[in-house]
């Protein structure tokens, strides 16, 4: 993930650098003898390659669980995975996969960026993730520079993200309702190196208002009920360029009474999405198969089914003999007087198969056998046996497949609405020129009317009484020339 360290220019601080300082330590800076690095300025989002004492890491434990770590010397990390001496870490690349004392267990230890740091942090309260941050972002035009007014500070996830794309010369003004975590965001900035960027304030902007004028670029609301700081937003937002307003509300009823305030204050371009985000699970690794193993595969499987095949009819035919034997009316077993088998003739003379010492197999048991050769399920004993999964080992080669990438099966759902809308220039807004335009449309009319009316007596007094009289009078075939040429002369008139 790029970071906005390379926008940071070396020429001018983002915070003041004093005349004496001693070793970096995160939150410390350079001495003045020199201009101060990107990464010593902007420790949050720096790109020095390894891990130096006073740094954060997020230290990433699983897929889903990182931690973030202050670097000091003589501290220890002890988690599930082992047991990690922070003095070990020092000079180590971030990125680095790093083993745990005992060489058992493993972590990753990363470079923090906002999107880890929005995974690692501490909730102090609900939070916005990647997928809404980024949409965010693009929609209300943040860029380098920007001026952003962001109500509701919460644990800090967006101010992270919109620091890093207002830098280096942009600001932040962030406000929160609950004091404990103003403080505890104000001291979190300060030491991310972020308090020349972003500024963080107790203030309950729904009843107090923002207390700004004609300062933001854009405007973020992330409040209970954000039609109440709508007018406050409007007085913030610059009234000389197009600006944007955003509002992040959970249930459709606050957006309902959002887009009323919205338009009622004169925002155009009102519109509201949802910003859901699916991961999948990518194969970066597509081997196919060669066709000599498949053709292999298909061969052993043939053997094997026909071994299994001859092995139930081999049976089949066993248990039929030992059926037949013992059901004969002169066998041991029936206790009767013996009688002529099945395999001979009425004078006593045996047929091919009693002679040859074989037995006709019977069809319909084959092609039973045959259809119950693939059964999922089988009855033993009177209970249902069901096909067991074949148990993998280590090492055993993955089965080959063609599945290319598929959805994680936990998966974030319904986040918030995000409401959107636009705040033309002052002139341009929907309402500020309707007063006007009705006085203008008004005043056009009387002088035009006052200018026909002067034209129209200027044009009559050059007529004779006769031109007159034969326009008034319809019996007469020339009044329809005279009433043109009345007309072409109140035109030249009115010119």
């Amino acid at each position: 993930m790029t970071t906005s360290a390379e926008h940071l220019s070396l020429e001018t601080p983002l915070v003041d650098v004093p005349e004496s300082s001693s070793s970096y330590t995160g939150s410390a800076v350079p001495p003045s003898s020199s201009a101060p690095s990107p990464s010593e300025v902007y420790p949050m989002f720096s790109h020095h390659k390894f891990m130096r004492e006073g740094d954060l890491v997020i230290m990433q434990l699983t897929r889903e669980v990182m931690q973030p770590v202050v670097i000091q010397s003589g501290e220890v990390i002890q988690n599930r995975y082992g047991m990690y001496h922070h003095s070990d870490l020092i000079g180590v690349p971030f990125g680095s996969r790093v083993a745990s004392a005992n060489g058992k267990g493993f972590v990753w230890m990363l470079r923090p960026t906002p999107e880890l740091w929005t995974l690692a942090l501490p909730h102090r309260t609900q939070i916005l993730y990647v997928a809404d941050i980024s949409y965010i972002l693009a929609e209300l035009n943040v860029r380098p520079g920007s001026i952003v007014v962001e109500a509701g500070t919460g644990s800090g996830s967006m101010s992270h993200s919109v620091a890093r794309a207002i830098a280096p010369h942009g600001f932040l003004h962030s406000f929160e309702f609950h004091q404990p975590r103003a403080e505890k965001a104000k001291a979190e900035f300060e030491d991310h190196g972020m308090s020349s960027l972003v500024r963080c304030r107790h203030r309950n902007v729904c009843k107090d208002g923002f207390e700004l004028e004609n300062v933001a670029d854009a405007v973020f609301l992330d409040l209970p009920a954000p039609w109440e700081a709508i007018k406050s937003a409007k007085a913030a937002l610059k009234n000389d360029k197009i600006t944007r307003i955003c509002c992040f509300s959970p249930c459709i009823e606050q957006v309902l009474r959002t887009v009323t305030m919205l338009s009622s204050e004169g925002f155009s371009d009102i519109s509201m999405s949802e910003c859901l985000l699916r991961q999948h699970e990518v194969n970066p690794q597509i081997a196919l198969p060669p066709v000599g193993s498949v053709t292999k595969k298909l061969e052993d499987q043939e053997v094997k089914k026909e071994a299994r095949r001859r092995h139930q009819i081999e049976a089949a035919l066993s248990k039929k003999r030992k059926v037949a034997a013992t059901s004969l009316p002169g066998s041991p077993a029936s206790g009767g007087v013996p009688q002529v088998s099945s395999g001979a003739d009425e004078n006593g003379e045996g047929t091919g198969e009693a002679q040859d010492g074989k037995e006709e197999v019977d069809q319909e048991l084959i092609d039973h056998l045959m259809t119950q050769e693939n059964a999922p399920a089988r009855e033993k004993d009177g209970r249902r046996q069901v096909a067991q999964p074949v148990r993998k080992r280590r090492g055993d080669p993955v089965p080959y497949g063609m599945n290319l990438s598929r959805p994680a099966i936990d998966a974030r759902g319904h986040t918030s609405y995000l409401t959107f809308a636009t705040l033309f220039p002052t002139g341009l807004r929907p309402g500020d020129r309707s007063d006007d335009a009705e006085e203008d449309a008004e005043g056009d009319v009387e002088m035009e009317a006052d200018g026909r009316s002067d034209a129209l007596n200027k044009a009559l007094a050059s007529m004779t009484e006769e031109q007159v009289e034969k326009m008034m009078d319809p019996k007469t075939d020339g009044h329809a020339e005279l009433i043109s040429g009345l007309a072409s002369k109140v035109a030249a008139s009115a010119v």
